[in-house]
């Protein structure tokens, strides 16, 4: 998986818009009215896959700008300082801790003098995909109604991924690089998107529940995880090898294994790294966070409570013995 890491820096105002329109919105330019002052611009970002995501601060230049909706599903993360934002008729004033979701129907009209942001986006048809897989929501049927989270305790659930975003992109070590670790981060994104921004899956009814499964397809849901576990698959991946709908493999294995076709998959990810770590050898450099980066577990994953939960010792103590 091809990783972009860049870092950009600005003290004059038009180059730093330059760099937000190169980073952000390169074919619909923001537009910016400014009193021509030096500003500070520090950014700091990750294009790795669907994920796009930055960490960046201005300061000391009080700006009024303007720019186009969003094509992917932004969000924006406020750490300190504060913005004014509007899109249509809706108004945020924002402080640090808010989150907010850039809109993708209006333009978007900031004001703001200094502040310390996270982005994250995606694009809208990941988004599409995980309520269609997960929620029975088709397509255009998926609309965001609103830029606030639906409640002070959903802000907080979003600044705590948020923050697991940023350290994935700024941990040394596997990361955004495995395509495993990418595919779960970015199903996370987007079911997380799915329950704390306002949207039409909140209020909708979708397609009744599916009915009885074949054992048949069953077992080739299981088979197909089962022989997959190393690569990045999606419920719909699992659901198009089973020969039946997402919805109806996720009421199976409930059903079967009182688990989620997720969770079964991270189960057998947890049985390839266990069987690994059985004959790895530390002394030719085996190490417990290379084994687990390879079956899709990232440095904050909780791996090692997973392993020991399925297992009964520490991922460690398997490397050693």
């Amino acid at each position: 998986m091809s990783v972009q890491r860049f870092e950009r820096s600005a003290t004059d105002a038009d180059i730093a818009m330059d760099i937000l329109n190169d980073v952000f919105i390169p074919e619909k330019p923001f537009q910016l009215q400014s009193t021509g002052q030096p500003v500070r611009l520090s950014l700091r970002g990750v294009q790795s896959g669907d994920l796009h995501a930055t960490r960046f601060s201005w300061g000391d230049l009080a700006c009024h700008g303007v720019a186009a909706p969003f094509g992917d599903f932004t969000t924006v993360t406020l750490l300190s300082g504060g913005i004014n934002w509007s899109a249509g008729h809706e108004r945020l004033a924002l402080r640090g801790g808010d989150v907010f979701r850039v809109s993708t129907t209006a333009a978007n009209d900031a004001m703001y003098v200094t502040y310390d942001i996270i982005t994250i986006s995606v694009p809208t048809a990941v988004i599409e995909r995980v309520a269609e897989a997960h929620l029975g929501a088709v397509g255009p049927s998926l609309r965001f109604d609103g830029m606030a989270p639906v409640s002070a305790a959903a802000g907080r659930q979003w600044l705590t991924l948020a923050g697991y975003v940023r350290q994935m992109f700024t941990t040394p070590g596997p990361g955004l690089d495995s395509p495993l670790i990418l595919e779960r981060l970015i199903d996370m994104i987007a079911a997380a998107a799915l329950t704390i921004f306002p949207n039409t899956t909140m209020t909708g009814v979708y397609q009744a529940g599916p009915g009885r499964v074949a054992p048949a397809a069953l077992r080739r849901a299981v088979a197909y995880i089962d022989a997959n576990a190393h690569r990045p698959i999606s419920l719909t991946d699992i659901a198009d090898a089973a020969g039946i709908t997402g919805r109806a493999v996720q009421a199976a294995f409930r059903r079967h294994y009182e688990l989620t076709p997720m969770a079964y998959l991270r189960r057998a990810r947890l049985n390839g790294a266990h069987r690994e770590l059985q004959v790895a050898d530390p002394a030719t450099g085996a190490t417990v966070a290379a084994v687990a980066a390879r079956w899709g577990f990232g440095p904050a994953s909780g791996f090692a409570t997973f392993y020991r939960e399925q297992f009964g010792v520490s991922p460690s103590h398997t490397l050693r013995t």
